[in-house]
């Protein structure tokens, strides 16, 4: 843009403006002041700030590419590493919109200048200065047209930077206000790119064909037009849609958008019989001859793979939709757009998922990140990745374990064409690298009736579509043929001469040397179990990855007989497969869905081969997740209180609180909470060897080998391994521990009297002490034998309230009346003992160490 140049006239009238200054009112002196201001702003520094903006605003939209693909933006949105090339342009249409501000203050474009500077801003990627200049002129200026575009400005901001919150908050505000048409015309593009981006495509059309009649540039017009028929598109009126198409025409577009008009125009035009079919086949090989579209192939092939799509033509959908990216050089979206549309037959119609899952790679290899989309493309690609990886390695598995069976010679032959294969595929890729370098071509989609390699492998076995194919065309070429040598002849020689010179060895492929062959033989011999450790790896491979292909179908494909088909494999294959319950019970309830007579089968399994079982119990009962939940809560509250017996160091009691929780809550959460207390206990109570036992078999154990306790447990094993070791080092003993007995005599007591076992009869004594208790029925005791030694028994009445009962009791039993008075010669000891201390008791056995403790504190 040139510089303005004043007319001279306009010299004289400044100076009479001058003149009029120095003499005129006040009022009229304000009122020529701003006549004054406005002149020389608006025609001065506000014309050339808001020109170039302009420039800089159509040179940015031109720029942007369009992806006609999806619903077209309705406002443009700015790449800021893009516009930084803007960068003097901005800076200088800042300095010009300032001079306004600072020096003509009594103008009305004071409010414009700010809004300019606004946007400059926002090319800049300042959006926190942009965000306040546009405030301020919404809360200090003085003209409500320019009050309600900075805030239009400001709502754009927000979704530039997707506050979609702050937007909506703007956009509230704006509803309520009275706008010109102007900004009738920007606020309601604005709303559309909102819900746009909402993906709210219903409530953005109203806001479209509302901006439309506000617009009178025909070139924006006509895209306002394009959008609004895309939309009627999506939710399926093609009649509205190809109207709202014809009138793009009449804006007489750009022929970009002229030529997108047309494609989509055919989209939803009706096709009532063949001769308008061949119509259309007619027009698109008419428009691939037209030396204009020559840019635009990659999107011609496109419509015409939807177009065959639609007739479900899916070879010729393919092949103009490789055609289409082989065409595209510059357009990434249509090449995106491509790679996606034969991912999602693939996925969709023709349930390829191996080859959908090439695809969505190649999609995703060119998709913008900052699209909606591209989460869920990368998600769906995710899953297939999950699916193929399993598909990988059942395949892998089993081929390296048929190739371990194998004679020989039939390895080596197997081998020698796996070689020959990779060297062929070497050369051609070879071949294809020297062309595309020369030609600085796109690589061609994939074709969906040739063998595709999966990246990162080189081996033939590792390509299961190569394989399965091959395995097809052999069949259909030779029949079903049995793996042999000379499979072709129909009278077979009884043995085969194999050429040593040849021949590689099974066990040494070293020996073998291949002087030609660019391939290393080695690799195909790496991963062939043999000893039986391998195998065993082989088949954990194999059953997990059935276990997970299940899973992915069930899951995230909602593929269920092919779910069912891969567990039944599974469990045929390893009929004691760990995981085979849930296996059952997942089968069971896919068919429990779909009203299967396999239902009552299944069922039928789960409950007999596995009756403890999770599972089991969840299809016996479906409230058992719930009442699980409730019991492990009261579990939890007996566990703390077993926890805390533990710390005071009353292990017995600890033990019996453990177990109880075992017996009454059989699936409780805490098993392994449990069982690490346990072996603690018994660290307290017994020698180190066991100890050392019980900590092996908590480690061993498959129910805890995910516990956070595995850690800990290996730490005190190592403890325990160095005190033994060091122990039998120094020639000493390894000790029991012996547990204290409780001087806490306010507890619940027993009376133990101790007989001896060859002179009297255990259960006629036993009888005599229960005929005694009808003496004592309102204390609630009851009679136990419990066995000492070889030569001893102790009769044991239990439980008193206290000691005293207690004590008064075996005082009673050594009265002359007394029925025991007649066995005294074979007592050994009579004693009270608290319930605590009986428990420590009936645990060592050692009457001595108690009569010491007893005779100390009773």
């Amino acid at each position: 843009m040139s510089k303005c140049v004043v007319p001279i006239f306009l010299y004289h009238v400044l100076h009479v403006c001058v003149w009029m200054l120095s003499s005129c009112s006040q009022d009229s002196h304000s009122f020529v002041s701003r006549a004054y201001h406005n002149l020389t702003a608006r025609d001065n520094a506000y014309f050339l700030a808001r020109e170039r903006t302009r420039e800089i605003e159509k040179e940015i939209e031109e720029k942007t590419p369009i992806d006609y693909n999806k619903v077209i933006n309705a406002i443009v949105y700015i790449d800021t590493n893009q516009t930084k090339a803007y960068k003097e342009k901005t800076e200088d249409i800042i300095k010009k919109a300032s001079l306004p501000i600072t020096k003509h203050r009594n103008s009305n474009y004071v409010d414009d200048s700010y809004i300019l500077v606004g946007k400059m801003r926002v090319l800049r990627g300042e959006w926190k200065l942009a965000a306040e200049t546009f405030k301020y002129v919404n809360a200090k200026g003085e003209n409500p047209d320019q009050q309600h575009e900075a805030l239009i400005q400001l709502m754009r901001l927000f979704l530039l930077k997707k506050e979609y919150r702050n937007a909506w908050a703007v956009s509230e505000h704006l509803k309520k206000q009275n706008l010109s048409d102007a900004n009738k015309r920007e606020f309601h593009l604005t709303q559309a790119q909102y819900h746009l981006d909402q993906q709210e495509y219903n409530l953005m059309l109203p806001h479209m064909i509302e901006a439309v009649k506000y617009i009178k540039n025909k070139n924006k017009k006509g895209k306002a037009y394009f959008t609004i028929g895309q939309l009627y598109q999506l939710k399926g009126m093609d009649s509205a849609a190809y109207k709202n198409y014809k009138k793009v025409l009449r804006q007489h577009p750009t022929y970009e958008l002229y030529f997108y008009t047309r494609l989509y125009m055919n989209q939803v035009a009706v096709l009532k019989d063949k001769n308008d079919i061949k119509k259309v086949e007619k027009y698109y090989k008419k428009l691939l001859k037209d030396k204009k579209n020559i840019e635009y192939k990659d999107k011609i092939y496109y419509e015409m793979a939807l177009f065959e799509y639609k007739q479900k033509n899916y070879d010729k959908t393919f092949e103009y939709l490789n055609r289409s990216v082989r065409a595209s050089t510059g357009n990434k979206f249509q090449k995106g757009a491509s790679y996606l549309k034969a991912a999602q037959i693939c996925y969709e119609d023709l349930k390829k998922y191996e080859s959908a899952k090439l695809y969505y790679d190649s999609a995703l290899a060119v998709w913008d990140k900052n699209d909606h989309r591209y989460k869920e493309i990368a998600h769906r690609q995710k899953i297939l990745e999950e699916l193929v990886t399993q598909l990988n390695t059942i395949r892998t598995e089993d081929s390296l374990q048929r190739m371990s069976r194998m004679s020989e010679a039939e390895l080596e032959k197997l081998i020698d064409q796996a070689v020959a294969r990779e060297e062929t595929e070497l050369e051609r890729k070879a071949k294809e690298a020297e062309l595309a370098a020369k030609n600085k071509k796109n690589p061609p989609i994939i074709d969906n009736s040739a063998p595709v390699l999966v990246e990162g492998s080189s081996w033939y076995f590792y390509t299961p579509m190569a394989v399965q194919r091959g395995s097809i065309d052999f069949k259909r070429i030779w029949g079903d043929r049995p793996h042999e040598h000379h499979w072709r002849r129909s009278v077979k020689e009884k043995e085969f001469e194999e050429d040593t010179s040849s021949s590689i060895s099974k066990t040494n492929p070293d020996s073998v040397e291949k002087n030609k062959s660019k391939v290393d033989r080695k690799k195909y011999y790496q991963n062939i179990p043999r000893t039986e450790a391998q195998w065993q790896a082989s088949h954990e491979r194999l059953k997990n990855a059935h276990y997970k292909l299940g899973g992915i179908y069930y899951h995230k494909l909602q593929e269920s007989q092919l779910a069912i088909n891969t567990y039944e494999e599974l469990m045929k294959r390893y009929p004691q497969y760990e995981k085979t319950d849930e296996v059952l019970y997942t089968c069971y309830t896919i068919c429990k869905r779909q009203l299967h007579p396999d239902t009552a089968r299944y069922k039928g399994k789960l409950i007999n081969e596995h009756p403890h079982s999770f599972y089991t119990k969840l299809l016996l009962n479906p409230n058992y997740i719930k009442e699980s939940k409730q019991k492990n809560k009261q579990a939890a509250l007996l566990y703390k209180e077993a926890y805390e017996k533990y710390q005071s160091g009353e292990y017995i009691l600890a033990d019996s609180l453990f177990k109880k929780i075992e017996q009454e809550y059989p699936d409780n959460d805490l098993a392994d909470k449990i069982a690490f207390m346990q072996i603690l206990i018994t660290g307290q109570t017994k020698n180190a060897v066991v100890y050392q036992e019980k900590l092996n078999a908590f480690l061993n154990d498959k129910r805890f080998e995910k516990s956070p306790l595995i850690s800990k447990a290996n730490e005190l094993l190592a403890k325990s391994t160095e005190y033994i070791e060091s122990t039998i080092n120094k020639g000493e003993e390894i000790k029991t521990y012996q547990l204290k007995y409780s001087t806490n005599t306010s507890k619940p007591h027993m009376c133990v009297v101790v007989f001896n076992r060859k002179k009297t009869h255990a259960k006629l004594i036993e009888k005599k002490f229960k005929d005694y208790l009808k003496y004592y029925k309102e204390a609630n005791l009851s009679v136990e034998i419990l066995s000492i030694s070889d030569t001893s028994y102790a009769i044991v009445t239990k439980t008193f309230e206290a000691m005293y009962p207690s004590k008064r009791y075996m005082e009673s039993l050594g009265e002359p009346t007394s029925f025991l008075k007649m066995y005294e010669p074979y007592i050994y000891d009579k004693f009270i003992i608290s319930d605590y201390n009986y428990k420590i008791f009936a645990a060592n056995k050692n009457i001595h160490i108690y009569r010491e403790f007893y005779e100390k504190n009773y």
